[in-house]
């Protein structure tokens, strides 16, 4: 008797921790719809995932985008995040934006994947970096591009249309479509 009063107690808590989930991510949606986002149908944010969109910045999610628990998007005030259909953006994954990044419609973003389109100069060696210009360039990742776990996309960087990106990848230049690029830096293998 006690074993299947457990067995119920935890059926519960699943199904009540199911619905809190929904109903904070519904919520999440539309404070951002508030703020000016265009958040398209279908729209899933799974687990604990964090969306700050700065003031006088601009977000745009296509249909049926998943974005999972623990991901990070961070849209910086001018900045413009614009995410077509169908995409994923895996656990754990980091998008900051400065100036613009654009993600195609059926990209797949793996885990821990890491993109953002500025950084600190260090011109001068006798000035801190955190005290130095910090410059930014777009991003533009086209349709059905695959990026493994751990890859990162630095500024000013361009990928084709059904490009793969291998795990781990530093991505520093520019690629065309249909290209399998790895390592770091990243380069066609």
């Amino acid at each position: 008797m006690f074993q299947k009063l457990l067995s119920f107690i935890f059926l519960v808590n699943q199904v009540l921790g199911r619905i809190l989930a929904q109903v904070g991510a519904r919520f999440k949606l539309a404070r951002l719809r508030h703020q000016g986002a265009l958040i398209g149908k279908n729209v899933e944010l799974r687990g604990h995932c964090i969306i700050t969109l700065e003031r006088g910045g601009f977000l745009e999610i296509g249909d049926d985008v998943v974005i999972d628990q623990g991901a990070e998007l961070i849209i910086h005030s001018g900045g413009r995040l614009l995410i077509g259909a169908r995409v994923y953006i895996g656990k754990r994954d980091l998008i900051s934006v400065k100036t613009q990044v654009t993600i195609g419609d059926h990209c797949i973003f793996a885990h821990q994947v890491t993109i953002i389109d500025s950084h600190h100069s260090y011109d001068d060696y006798q000035t801190p970096i955190r005290d130095q210009k910090e410059t930014s360039h777009p991003i533009h990742i086209s349709q059905n591009v695959w990026l493994g776990t751990g890859v990162v996309i630095v500024k000013g960087i361009e990928l084709g249309d059904h490009t793969v990106v291998g795990a781990n990848s530093v991505v520093t230049h520019s690629f065309g479509p249909r290209a399998v690029i790895g390592g770091v830096p990243a380069h066609c293998i």
